[in-house]
């Protein structure tokens, strides 16, 4: 997306900009995990902070494609600083749900079975860090490509995505009461 021409919501960045994009966002992502997602569960329960991030997750990536709108300011830094701002907005909240899944998983197991079931968590997680990026980078592709109105345009793979995040964000509510709802508070 970051690759694609402005007319099609992109912001026609090459791989250099993209790769400084990461290296300069990477920190305050980590500090978050470090600061933020510990004092959220202070807050709400870990169950409850696994819906908030993939809540924010989903509005932020279905948001997203609006950054592009950046490419059009007078300001020559503003597409960077756009895009800067979406990798975050996006990032640290899949991150805070990855982590809080985790607790969520050990709270479905009795003690025994916890490493089968972290093991069999971790090898889904794998297996749709496989295949996510080639599914959803052959359908941003395709949508890309055709010219279709919206919602069907560039901006379908985003609400796509955004609507499994906040699907995820519903399903948890269905949990059992006693998964995730632990607090450090």
């Amino acid at each position: 997306w970051l690759l694609t021409d402005p007319s099609h919501g992109g912001f026609n960045f090459h791989e250099g900009m993209i790769g400084a994009l990461i290296g300069i966002t990477g920190p305050v992502q980590l500090l978050t995990q470090f600061m933020v997602v510990p004092w959220v569960v202070t807050k709400v329960s870990y169950k409850a902070g696994f819906q908030l991030a993939m809540a924010m997750f989903g509005v932020a990536i279905a948001l997203a494609p609006l950054a592009s709108l950046a490419n059009h300011s007078k300001y020559t830094n503003m597409p960077i600083l756009a895009g800067g701002l979406v990798y975050m907005a996006v990032n640290i909240p899949a991150e805070a749900a990855y982590t809080y899944v985790f607790v969520l998983v050990n709270d479905a197991v009795d003690g025994p079975m916890c490493g089968r079931a972290n093991g069999i968590s971790q090898t889904m997680v794998s297996f749709v860090r496989m295949i996510g990026p080639a599914m959803w980078g052959s359908l941003f592709a395709w949508s890309d490509s055709q010219t279709l109105d919206f919602p069907i345009d560039f901006r379908f793979t985003f609400l796509l995505i955004s609507a499994t995040a906040l699907s995820a964000a519903a399903f948890a509510e269905s949990l059992p009461s006693h998964i995730g709802a632990k607090s450090s508070a």
